[in-house]
C-alpha cells in the first residue's frame, strides 16, 4: 500500500502543480487526502499510528500552540527588521485583503498542510513503520524515507518559486544557478520534513507539525502581505 500512495502523491504532485486552477485547490487537495487516509487504513494503518489518537490530544496542543506563537513573533521581527524584510518580497502575496485572509486560513490550512502532513507525517509515516519497526532506529529510519519523499516532493514548487521571491529569484540568473536553488529548497524541504517527523513523534501526536505547518506558511504569508501592502 506504500507505493499505491505514492503512485497518488506523485501523480497529483503534477497534475495539482501544473494544471490544476487555482479554485479547485482546496477541494481537490480535500479529495487526494481522504483517498490516501483509506488508503493508508486499508493498509493496515490506524487512527493511532496515523497520529489523531484521542489521549495525545491534550499533549499535541500544548506543543502546538507553543510553537506556533515562537514562529509567529519570528516571522514579526523578520518583517520589523530591514535587513530581512527582503525575503518577504513574494509576489505570490500582492492580493487584497480578502485574498490574503482567504489563503491564510482556507488555503493554506484545509489545502496545503492538510495533505502534507497526513500524507507525509500521518500516513506514510504509520505504513512505513510496519516494515522499518516502531523502536527508536525503525521510527527515524522511516522519518528518513518520509522525509526524503517530502523533499522530492517540492520540485515543481521549488522551480515556480524562482519567478516570484524577489530575494530567490535574484540569485539565481543561469540554468545551472536555477537548478542549484531549486536543489536547496528539495534540501531545505527535507530538513523540515525531518524536523515535523519529530514534532509528530515526539509528542506521539500529528497535531504539531499540522501547527507548526500552518503557522509557517500562513504567518510567513501574511508577512509577505503586509511587507507588499504595508512597508513597500
Amino acid at each position: 500500500m506504500i507505493w499505491a500512495v505514492i503512485a497518488v502523491l506523485v501523480i497529483y504532485n503534477v497534475v495539482g502543480n501544473l494544471w490544476l486552477p487555482g479554485w479547485a485547490y482546496v477541494p481537490v487537495n480535500l479529495a487526494v487526502t481522504a483517498s490516501i487516509y483509506g488508503l493508508g487504513l486499508l493498509g493496515g494503518a490506524t487512527h493511532r499510528t496515523i497520529g489523531f489518537s484521542r489521549s495525545s490530544v491534550p499533549r499535541g496542543l500544548l506543543w502546538g500552540t507553543t510553537i506556533m506563537v515562537t514562529i509567529g513573533a519570528v516571522i514579526a521581527l523578520g518583517v520589523l527588521i530591514p535587513f530581512t524584510r527582503s525575503f518577504f518580497e513574494d509576489d505570490r502575496a500582492a492580493v487584497s485583503l480578502w485574498g490574503m485572509l482567504y489563503n491564510a486560513l482556507i488555503r493554506v490550512p484545509f489545502g496545503t498542510v492538510a495533505l502534507e502532513e497526513i500524507s507525509f507525517r500521518g500516513v506514510l509515516l504509520a505504513l512505513l513503520f510496519q516494515r522499518t519497526g516502531y523502536d527508536r532506529a525503525g521510527r527515524w529510519k522511516a522519518a528518513l524515507w518520509s522525509s526524503v519523499l517530502f523533499g522530492l516532493w517540492h520540485i515543481i514548487p521549488g522551480w515556480e518559486a524562482l519567478g516570484s521571491n524577489a530575494a530567490v529569484g535574484a540569485v539565481a540568473d543561469t540554468l545551472w544557478e536555477e537548478i542549484a536553488a531549486v536543489g536547496g529548497a528539495v534540501v531545505s524541504t527535507f530538513i523540515a520534513g525531518m524536523v515535523f517527523c519529530w514534532l509528530r513523534l515526539r509528542p506521539d501526536s500529528l497535531i504539531p507539525p499540522i501547527m507548526t505547518h500552518v503557522a509557517t506558511n500562513s504567518l510567513s504569508y501574511v508577512g509577505a502581505w503586509v511587507v507588499l501592502t504595508l512597508v513597500s
